[in-house]
């Protein structure tokens, strides 16, 4: 289907990756813990100048069901697709294997007008428009997920899951913090597109608990 040499579970084990709270696995390879005022935190509180992790989309390593509840921010947890956000310094995708579409929806769009939503495909056949670098500022709400062709590719038995998926790094500056980090939930969904029920039907399934 595409090049994916090595399988999602030596990934996660040589890379040491969790699972992450916007569904996938992560793991932070890098903080400069140099401080700056960021111009995009409130009041221009201090942030590390820059952080980078892996992030990883894959089949079926989602947190698994013992018995027990995952933590709260693990809730519905999926490996091969996310949850709605946004983050408040810009975002630096670069691509490495696989791929994922990643939906972006104007935040703040224009009184009276609707948001604009794009999808861009992170990959590596360029001929087919597919991008290995993609940058997300502030002002965009964004979930990756794992093509529906490529989850039906796996559910027909027609390619290995372990090889079905999509590994980037994501480089935040000035670096990341949680309380830069923003959750699209069914209100706020409500909000952005108002009367639109398709829209709100459509992207549902993105929001987080």
């Amino acid at each position: 289907m595409y090049s994916y040499s090595t399988p999602s579970s030596e990934i996660i084990e040589t890379l040491k990756l969790i699972p992450h709270p916007e569904g996938g696995h992560f793991a932070v390879t890098y903080v400069d813990e140099g401080k700056v005022a960021s111009p995009y935190a409130s009041n221009k509180e201090e942030r590390v100048v820059q952080s980078t992790i892996y992030y990883l989309l894959s089949v079926g390593h989602n947190v698994p069901d013992n018995g027990k509840e995952p933590p709260e921010r693990l809730v519905g947890h999926s490996s091969a697709l996310g949850k709605l956000h946004k983050n408040k310094s810009p975002t630096m995708h670069l691509h490495h294997s696989g791929r994922a579409i990643y939906t972006l929806i104007e935040a703040s769009p224009k009184p009276g007008k609707a948001p604009e939503v794009k999808q861009v495909v992170m990959g590596e056949d360029v001929s087919k428009g597919e991008t290995r670098q993609l940058m997300v500022d502030g002002n965009w709400w964004k979930v990756s997920e794992i093509p529906k062709e490529d989850l039906e590719a796996v559910e027909k038995g027609q390619v290995d899951p372990e090889r079905v998926g999509c590994l980037i790094s994501e480089v935040v500056a000035p670096g990341f913090d949680w309380n830069d980090h923003t959750w699209l939930d069914q209100k706020s969904l409500a909000g952005v597109f108002g009367d639109d029920k398709a829209s709100i039907a459509r992207f549902t399934p993105y929001v987080h608990p």
